[in-house]
C-alpha cells in the first residue's frame, strides 16, 4: 500500500480507512495492545535505529487512543502524527484527546523525555514538487547501501514493493537500487539483518538545507 500512498498525508488517512473499516466491519469490541517495553527512537526502521526502554504495556480497545496515550509518554508532538490528529474528527467515537480515560500509571508519570525524532527531510511532505520523479530524487531521502556492511543477502529485493532493487550487476559489492522506481517506504532499511541501508539526503535538499 506503500506504492498506491507514498504521501504522508494519504497513507495516513488510508490508516484510518483501514482501522474505520476492521472497527465496523467486526460488530464487536476490539483490544489493541502496545509492546512498548523496549522501544526505538532516531534513523529507524529496523537496526538503524537506536533501542530506548521504557518498561510500558499498553491496551485499548480504541486504537486511537492508544496510539494517543503512547506518544504522551514521551516528549513528541502527537499534531505530528496525521493519522492520530485527523482522528479526532468523530469518526471513530472521539473528538478530543479529553475523552480518554486513563488506568493505571500517568504518562506523565512514565513520560520519556529527549525522545529522539527521525532526521527526514525538511521537503518531505512538500507533494507538489514530488509529483515530480526528477525532483523527488533531488530532495527527498533515499536508501543508500553500504559496502563496508552489506552481504549481499539480498532480503531488501524480496521486501521492495517497488520492485526497485536488484542484485548486484556493476561490481560495487551492493544491491543496484533504480531511484526513479523507489517510493521511499524504507522497508529494505527495516529488514537489513546487518544495517547496511542508510538514508542519504537528496543532492538539492544537502545543497538548500546544509
Amino acid at each position: 500500500l506503500h506504492l498506491k500512498f507514498p504521501e504522508t498525508a494519504a497513507f495516513n488517512d488510508l490508516l484510518l480507512d483501514i482501522y474505520g473499516a476492521v472497527r465496523y466491519g467486526v460488530g464487536k469490541p476490539l483490544l489493541h495492545i502496545m509492546d512498548a517495553v523496549l522501544a526505538m527512537e532516531g534513523n529507524g526502521p529496523g537496526s538503524k535505529g537506536t533501542p530506548r526502554r521504557m518498561n510500558l504495556l499498553l491496551a485499548s480497545e480504541d486504537a486511537l487512543a492508544l496510539d494517543y496515550t503512547a506518544i504522551q509518554c514521551t516528549d513528541l508532538d502527537f499534531n505530528r502524527a496525521l493519522h492520530i490528529k485527523n482522528g479526532f474528527d468523530g469518526r471513530f467515537g472521539l473528538n478530543s484527546p479529553q475523552e480518554i480515560d486513563i488506568v493505571g500509571e500517568r504518562p506523565a508519570d512514565v513520560r520519556i523525555n529527549n525522545y529522539k525524532r527521525p532526521k527526514t527531510s525538511a521537503m518531505e511532505n512538500a507533494v507538489w514538487l514530488l509529483n515530480s520523479t526528477f525532483i523527488k530524487n533531488l530532495l527527498t531521502d533515499r536508501p543508500v547501501p553500504q559496502s563496508a556492511a552489506c552481504t549481499l543477502c539480498y532480503q531488501c529485493p524480496k521486501v521492495c514493493p517497488a520492485e526497485a532493487i536488484h542484485k548486484d550487476d556493476k561490481g560495487r559489492g551492493v544491491p543496484s537500487i533504480d531511484y526513479a522506481a523507489c517510493i521511499r517506504c524504507y522497508c529494505c532499511m527495516e529488514i537489513c539483518p546487518e544495517g547496511a541501508m542508510d538514508k542519504q539526503q537528496g543532492l538539492l535538499g544537502r545543497v538548500i538545507f546544509r
